[in-house]
């Protein structure tokens, strides 16, 4: 299976809901089921989206560090301080910033500015 790529996306609630409903059609649910629980679905969530959307806005979309190798987003045991493994850190930064208790990333790091030609 292709992995994602942990690219920031802006979304509004509506694109999501619409991203939902097609998933739900796809997995053979009615159309105005899937209509109803990609709406609710949504509207139990936008919290996530919310806060997913300003951590990343004011992190994520200028630091130097991709968020695909981001060590915040892909803790790797050697940047670990204490017991934890990797996934039990990484669902711990996910939760604090869905939560929005983190407005800013421990490891943000300014992108140098590009060079005009």
């Amino acid at each position: 299976m292709p992995r994602l790529k942990d690219e920031p996306l802006i979304m509004t609630p509506w694109a999501v809901t619409r991203a939902l409903k097609g998933l739900a059609l796809r997995l053979g649910v009615d159309e105005s089921l899937a209509d109803a629980v990609a709406q609710v679905h949504a509207l139990e969530t936008q919290h996530l989206w919310k806060n997913w959307s300003t951590f990343m806005g004011r992190n994520c979309r200028g630091c130097a560090h991709s968020p695909e190798t981001c060590a915040f987003l892909h803790p790797k045991v050697e940047n670990i301080l204490g017991s934890a493994s990797p996934e039990q850190q990484r669902h711990a930064h996910m939760t604090v910033v869905e939560l929005g208790r983190m407005k800013d990333c421990p490891i943000y790091k300014e992108r140098e500015p590009e060079e005009e030609a």
